[in-house]
């Protein structure tokens, strides 16, 4: 028997992604609600809000911590199963691993989620633990650059970071959070995904079950969304902390509008390649920038999608960060194109799907990231990346606009 995916709506509208793998012997359930770090502008029962950071993470936090069955990750520990939530820019996933105990955690899971009972005694109580959080977040290199990155980028888009400031977290009130739960968590708004061993049909009538005992809500929030030019708001800006060695940072605005949803999968590979070729371990910068002493470590390469746009960051641990970045500007005007590594990226990548398919924690995460930036109920296949082309690679990367870009070096702080 193989693996499957099926797809199915509930009566209450909610969309299940059952991957049954008859090979395991566990299972695996997120609950995800479309609603993240940046979800902080929308209308919702005809008046418009506009809140600040933090508040999607802290009602994951308040939802596990408080639910009508106490604390959670709590009780799926003492039914020996693991629990937690993840907040994201785009969303927030609920998720558990079971062996034994799958239909008492997707019971528990989807009442506890979407049969709130928060006070605003349990508000209160929330905001501690988020306060230690962000203090700690102050330690974070990558944290601390990720929110420059965001000032310096958007000129309409307010979103710093998912988790908020100490000022954010102690102005958040019941009313707040309330507005906000009732806004976004719906189920329309959210997606069910089970992998692993179980019986479908089985699940399918608990679950048909459960949703009739859900609350029904005919009030849907609704995000707002801004025209943001290409331009950067912030070209280059410094931030310091207690840091051994400088960090030099360069992130391009692309904007990928033009591109439809089948290109931006296959983007999305080739992109990988463009950073392979241009900044990895077997590229002539990486080697040029060792030999120099300029660097010591990998030139590190994050790509993030945010609506329209791109963000392509390339940066390093760098002794000498002005000649670290002449390098990099230049090789993103000059890059190299390869058609012996492109044909090398592809065999890897099939390679890489076939195991994945053996992980379907992997295998539902790539389905989730399809369905919520590409519109792609599916897993990607050997076929998507045969028909990947070399002169397509090279057409597609040469689309992209790299003018748009904001430079931010992290240096230490003097007296530290």
């Amino acid at each position: 028997m193989e693996t499957k995916l099926e797809k199915r709506i509930l009566s209450n509208g909610m969309p299940v992604y059952f991957y049954f793998d008859p090979n395991k012997y566990s299972a695996e359930v997120q609950l995800v609600t479309k609603v993240g770090g940046r979800s902080k502008d929308f209308v919702f029962e005809e008046d418009e809000y506009h809140v600040s950071d933090g508040m999607a993470h802290f009602l994951e936090h308040l939802l596990l911590e408080h639910s009508q069955f106490g604390n959670m990750i709590k009780v799926f520990g003492e039914h020996q199963m693991s629990c937690n939530g993840v907040t994201t820019p785009n969303m927030t996933n609920y998720y558990f691993k079971t062996v034994k105990y799958l239909d008492f955690g997707i019971e528990t899971l989807l009442k506890g989620i979407n049969q709130a009972i928060f006070t605003k005694e349990d508000i209160e109580a929330t905001k501690p633990a988020i306060y230690e959080e962000i203090r700690m977040s102050r330690d974070n290199k990558s944290r601390l650059l990720f929110e420059e990155r965001n000032k310096n980028l958007y000129y309409k888009t307010r979103y710093i970071n998912s988790i908020g400031t100490l000022k954010d977290i102690e102005n958040i009130t019941y009313e707040d959070i309330k507005k906000y739960y009732d806004a976004f968590y719906y189920p329309e708004n959210q997606m069910l995904f089970i992998g692993g061993f179980f019986e479908i049909e089985h699940l399918y009538e608990l679950l048909e079950k459960i949703v009739k005992t859900l609350p029904k809500s005919e009030k849907k929030g609704k995000l707002l969304c801004y025209d943001e030019p290409d331009e950067v708001k912030i070209k280059e800006s410094e931030v310091t902390m207690a840091t051994g060695e400088s960090i030099a940072n360069v992130t391009y605005k692309i904007n990928i509008s033009d591109f439809n949803k089948k290109e931006q999968i296959t983007l999305s590979y080739y992109l990988s390649y463009f950073r392979r070729m241009n900044f990895g371990v077997t590229s002539k910068v990486y080697h040029e920038l060792i030999k120099k002493g300029i660097i010591q470590d990998n030139i590190n390469v994050a790509m993030m999608t945010n609506s329209s746009f791109l963000e392509f960051t390339i940066g390093s641990y760098t002794k000498e960060p002005q000649k670290f970045l002449s390098a990099i500007l230049e090789v993103v005007k000059n890059p190299t194109f390869d058609k012996e590594l492109f044909e090398l990226y592809k065999n890897r990548d099939k390679m890489d799907l076939c195991c994945q398919a053996e992980n379907y924690s992997v295998m539902l995460d790539q389905l989730l990231d399809n369905i919520l930036f590409f519109d792609k109920e599916d897993f990607d296949t050997i076929e998507l990346i045969d028909n990947f082309d070399f002169d397509d690679f090279k057409k597609m990367i040469k689309r992209l606009n790299f003018n748009h870009y904001t430079i931010i070096t992290l240096n230490d702080e003097e007296g530290i």
